[in-house]
């Protein structure tokens, strides 16, 4: 552990707590704050007025006493319906009813008291207006009439953070335990990594930042348990961290009285359409989602409980469209290749060059169980506290492209939270917060195929074989793996109000076990470049474990520190300043086993034993300041113009730098390539003679001496158009710095010719490494920047005239000259920088980039009255349309003689040529207009210069609710997911040769679709 800078981060917790006053977190992560001023009807301030909110579903009351100024600010309550009263002798008592806090929010609701007795009453009611005038934080909520009615696909509450602007959905780059199989979010220029999740203030993500679910299933169960949640986007407040976005969820709570509901989902392939790529049936599909929740009072007024439980089981035909050697070429297999590609199915339809392909359909199965409970514990009107727990577990086995290897994952997450509010007077409340979370992840392989074992008798899976233009046959090459992960987190919060300060500031301190264990590579990775190497068993390139060289156990320890500070600042009745900063701390994690080794000074020198991951701590300087502005045009609450700038700072999460420390030695890997003078033979290069050179293809680099970070900035205006509706329209953007990329820090020597050309090797043999005792050094290290910029629109109307619904959209170009792989960019097409002396090369759009993306989102009560029959129907429905993102079209095989299996070349772009003209799923792209270039060089054309199909998808829903009795209700739901059964193409198939130089059969053709065909879900509910 770095002690210097725990020392340092503690110095400055203890700066704040002398000039405030006390400590703090995360705070207010599912509350909301009310202010407001007290005036008579002439205008002149009521000073000394009661004002008390009474949350008419648990009868608890908060009050406080106007200043001076007749101002009022009542921060942390809890969101729901409330009653807030004004109270002043010699004036009348106004009591403004059916006020609706939502989570985050910060309402300004003012009082005018006509000059009477506190006995005479005047109610008010009606929505209060939802513009921000006292915050320049960018974010967007889905309340629970959109939770509880829109379609949504599984049942998975993310789904709704794709509603607000700015955020779009970014597919996983692999289906496998380890990274997940939902998709991500990237948002409004942010890295889909590092984004914060909190339920309640606490930490929902798992060990690769994949969000709140079971990372196995791809879902976020629970849905039924949470109320409502804030999608934060841009310059939020200091109490919050995140890479840039912040999702803020809250849990449902008991009441005064018993509600619940019985639920039953399902969907069956019967009632679906026919996806592009099923051949002529569907797959098999049947889903089950049942559950149930209660919630009510243990003592009115005082102790309230929650429950929720929800069920998931599937099974799944899966199609995949596999390319495999066609009958005719496989007696040219030698008798050692024979038995390994009598492993491929024979084609249905040939492609000619010796290949073909075939559709196959296999089953994956699924099985989650979801479970939470909450109790919440009025104990005085000066102390409150909440308990939470819940589970979630996940199975699920999944075939591989050619079914012969079944992945079985499985994950298991334990969050808990306990939370204690205690109000010093109505001015100063703290709030303290302790919590434990437990994510665990693992997958095994159990097949076990003669002709794949490499190694046999060690008990490793079956080796992996990748050939251009062919499936890939074989095992993960991550299995068997397992992650478990133990969080403790520790905070306490002050709210201050201070005349026109409402100050926020505390600590948060988190103890953090990563306890991880793989086999990666340890069945051999080969790779071949074209189908004549594949029969003659002559591999390009062989990653290898000997044996005993497989101690993939690593078991990291560090501590995170975040002291913050926020003041926002009343100005004046119409102008808010919001000032904060934050210091984003995290120790230098090392290893219990103590067995970390790193090349210390790439690319000289061999691995050596280090103490920690990184050198030197690259996180003592990580200071994230906040400022914004937020103006009141009118006064009257309904158009404010805002603005704001802030820094995020990412520091360094267990996936960064796992793979580095869990794959050196004494977990020793090896690559072997193909030269002119030694080839890598099947499957003898992986045991007999020389094992080839140490390498790494997922290191970490060791001095790393910085943490990323982004810098945002934002300019809008809202207006209110009707009662209950915002639209904002407005400007955001982002520089991301030190962002981290991949590059190998051990290339072939480069030469550079009179055009500035590089040249790695000629005539297919690499120049010598820089270090040739050692091979690919490919590393992490923060590099790269991005650029960001938008045009933002959005718009929300509460429920008015029997309709809510919202609309977003964003017109947007992002930049970046790299992107590492951490689980995703499936398009990125390179994990690693192209050139590794001159990154320059690879700048071009992000891999996140949506051009133009708008959703659209409604829920409406259809005005039918009469008997019961006729009344309850209900519609809703979500449009979502946007831009595709970018592709690198690529060589296709390792022509510029980088030797790095995270590189992907890319060709030379033949001048005058539209290769994006005319485009059809069966050639998106036109190979034709690239050429080879010269062995040993890269080509010209540019990184992500194609643009994949764009999503266009129709989700709908139809309820009827009949009431039953006075309590009971029950509901049916009629759900279709892409309603009109619009195709969304997936990304082509970018390699454009074989390594004969011939163009790939396969070049340019789109084989897999992104979402689903038209789906069909029925659902009953039984409310009470």
């Amino acid at each position: 552990m770095d002690f210097k800078g725990l020392v340092f981060a503690c110095v400055a917790c203890a700066m704040l707590m002398v000039t405030i006053g006390a400590q703090r977190l995360n705070a207010q992560a599912a509350t909301a704050t009310v202010s407001g001023t007290v005036t008579d009807s002439s205008g002149a301030a009521i000073p000394d007025a009661a004002i008390s909110m009474r949350n008419t579903a648990t009868d608890v009351t908060r009050s406080i006493v106007s200043d001076g100024q007749g101002r009022y600010n009542v921060p942390d309550l809890a969101i729901g319906n409330y009653d807030i009263q004004a109270v002043k002798q010699g004036f009348q008592t106004v009591v403004r009813r059916a006020i609706v806090l939502d989570v985050g929010s910060q309402p300004v609701i003012d009082f005018q008291l006509p000059v009477g007795t506190a006995e005479q009453t005047v109610n008010v009611e009606g929505a209060i207006s939802q513009v921000e005038t006292t915050s320049s934080a960018v974010s967007s909520l889905v309340d629970p009439t959109q939770m509880r009615e829109l379609p949504l696909n599984g049942r998975d509450f993310e789904q709704l953070i794709l509603l607000a602007p700015g955020a779009i959905s970014y597919p996983a780059g692999g289906e496998n335990a380890l990274v997940g199989r939902a998709p991500t979010f990237a948002v409004a220029g942010s890295r889909p990594e590092g984004a914060a999740i909190l339920l309640d203030g606490e930490d929902l993500q798992n060990w690769w930042q994949r969000g709140s679910g079971s990372g196995v299933t791809g879902t976020s169960l629970g849905i039924e348990a949470i109320a409502e949640f804030q999608t934060l986007t841009n310059t939020y407040s200091a109490e919050f961290g995140g890479n840039g976005a912040v999702i803020n969820a809250a849990t449902k709570s008991g009441t005064n009285a018993f509600h619940g509901s019985v639920y039953e989902f399902l969907r069956n392939s019967d009632l679906d359409a026919r996806g592009f790529f099923d051949g002529a049936s569907v797959p098999a599909f049947r889903k089950n989602q049942y559950g149930a929740s209660l919630g009510g009072p243990i003592k009115k007024d005082k102790v309230f409980f929650f429950l929720n439980y929800e069920g998931l089981r599937q099974i799944l035909g899966q199609t995949s469209e596999n390319f495999v050697p066609s009958a005719s070429v496989r007696s040219e297999a030698s008798p050692i290749m024979a038995p390994v590609v009598a492993l491929y199915p024979l084609p249905t339809t040939n492609l000619g060059n010796g290949t073909g392909y075939l559709f196959q359909v296999a089953f994956q199965t699924a099985h989650e169980n979801y479970a939470l409970a909450r109790i919440d514990y009025n104990i005085s009107e000066k102390d409150a506290l909440f308990v939470r727990y819940f589970f979630d577990q996940g199975l699920l086995n999944n075939p591989s492209a050619i079914p012969l290897w079944p992945a079985n994952d499985n994950s298991t997450n334990h969050f808990s939270t306990i939370q204690e509010r205690h109000v010093f007077n109505p001015n100063l409340v703290n709030l303290f917060s302790t919590s434990f979370s437990r994510p665990k992840t693992g997958e095994t392989q159990p097949s076990t195929t003669p002709p794949l074992q490499i190694l046999p008798g060690l008990g490793r899976p079956d080796t992996t074989i990748a050939v251009a233009g062919l499936t890939s046959i074989g095992s993960n090459d991550l299995t068997p793996y397992e992650f478990t992960q133990n969080k403790y987190t520790q905070s306490d919060d002050i709210l201050w109000t201070k005349g026109k300060h409402s100050l926020k500031f505390g600590f948060r301190f988190k103890r953090e076990q990563i306890n991880g264990y793989t086999q990666y590579l340890t069945g051999g990775d080969w790779t071949f470049t074209s189908l004549p190497n594949l029969l003659a068993g002559d591999a390009f390139l062989l990653f290898s474990v000997p044996p005993g060289g497989n101690y993939g156990t690593r078991s990291f320890r560090f501590v995170t520190a975040t002291p913050y500070f926020q003041d926002d600042w009343k100005v004046s009745n119409r102008l808010t300043i919001n000032m904060g900063i934050r210091f984003e701390w995290q120790s230098n994690p090392y290893d219990v086993h103590n067995v970390l080794h790193n090349v210390i000074d790439p690319p000289y020198g061999t691995f050596a034993p280090v103490s920690h991951v990184f050198e030197q701590n690259p996180n003592n300087a990580n200071w994230d300041p906040r400022f914004g502005f937020a103006y009141d045009v009118f006064g009257d609450h309904k158009t404010s113009i805002r603005g704001g700038f802030g820094i995020m700072h990412d520091p360094y999460q267990t996936y960064v730098y796992f793979s580095s420390y869990a794959t050196s030695p004494p977990f020793t890997s090896y690559s072997s390539y193909a030269t002119a003078t030694t080839p890598v033979l099947y499957p003898s290069a992986a045991y007999g003679g020389s094992p080839g050179l140490i390498s790494t293809l997922t290191g970490t680099r060791y001095n790393i001496d910085s943490t990323p970070y982004e810098m945002q900035w934002n300019l809008n205006i809202q207006r209110e158009l009707v009662k209950g509706s915002v639209l904002t329209v407005g400007y955001v953007g982002s520089r991301g710095i030190h962002l981290l990329a991949f590059h190998d820090f051990n290339p072939p020597e480069a030469t550079i010719d009179a055009d500035g050309v590089y040249h790695f090797g000629s005539d297919g043999t690499a120049n010598p490494r820089l270090n040739p005792d050692v091979g690919t050094l490919n590393q992490l290290s923060p590099d790269i920047t991005s650029s960001f910029h938008a045009l933002q629109v959005g718009y929300t109307q509460r429920l008015a005239n029997n309709f809510t619904g919202g609309l977003s959209y964003m017109f947007s170009k992002c930049i970046d000259d790299g992107y590492t792989y951490a689980g995703l960019g499936a398009n990125a097409g390179s994990s690693s920088e192209t050139n590794p002396y001159d990154f320059r090369v690879d700048k071009g759009l992000c891999v996140t980039n949506v051009t133009h993306n708008l959703v659209i989102n409604g829920v409406y009560l259809l005005p039918f009255h009469g008997n019961r029959f006729k009344e309850g129907w209900q519609v809703a429905g979500i449009e979502t349309l946007r831009t595709g993102v970018p592709f690198s079209v690529l060589t296709g095989f390792d022509q510029a003689l980088t030797s790095n299996a995270f590189d992907s070349d890319r060709p030379n772009y033949i001048a005058g040529c539209n290769a994006f003209a005319n485009q059809t799923p069966q050639r998106w792209f036109n190979p034709n207009c690239f050429s080879l270039q010269p062995s040993g060089t890269l080509g010209n054309a540019g990184r992500s210069i194609g643009t994949a199909p764009g999503y266009v998808d129709t989700d709908f829903s139809v309820t009827k609710d009949t009431r039953i009795t006075e309590r009971f209700n029950i509901q049916f739901r009629a759900e279709l997911f892409n309603i009109f059964n619009h195709t969304n193409f997936g990304i082509p198939a970018a390699g454009v040769f074989t390594s004969t130089g011939k163009v790939a059969a396969n070049a340019g053709t789109i084989t897999s679709i992104v979402g689903t065909a038209r789906q069909i879900q029925f659902g009953v509910k039984v409310l009470f």
